[in-house]
């Protein structure tokens, strides 16, 4: 996949709260220390719910981090997935089937 990317979340968060997309281009060989983060608002419910977050990764991305709220309540993550400006995605799903 190319950036910019759009991020969707599926997930149950009985608490929800604060979290952050970090992440680093092909080319980087590190993290920078600031910036290359974008927030993550997550509400509190026990229903199922999707969230989406553009996360503005120019040109190829080598490592995405995704840092959930989990230090006051369970979430639980059923598909992450990523799509490009092209509209190519990458799943995942952890859903059991």
């Amino acid at each position: 996949l190319t950036g910019p990317l759009m991020l969707q979340l599926r997930l149950r968060a009985t608490a929800g709260g604060s979290g952050k997309v970090q992440w680093k281009s092909a080319d980087q060989p590190e993290f920078p220390a600031t910036g290359q983060t974008v927030d993550l608002q997550i509400p509190a419910g026990t229903a199922a719910q999707e969230i989406s977050l553009s996360v503005p990764v120019p040109g190829q991305p080598g490592v995405v981090r995704l840092y959930l709220p989990t230090s006051d309540g369970a979430i639980e993550l059923e598909t992450i997935t990523f799509t490009d400006s092209d509209g190519r995605r990458k799943i995942w799903d952890f859903r059991k089937h």
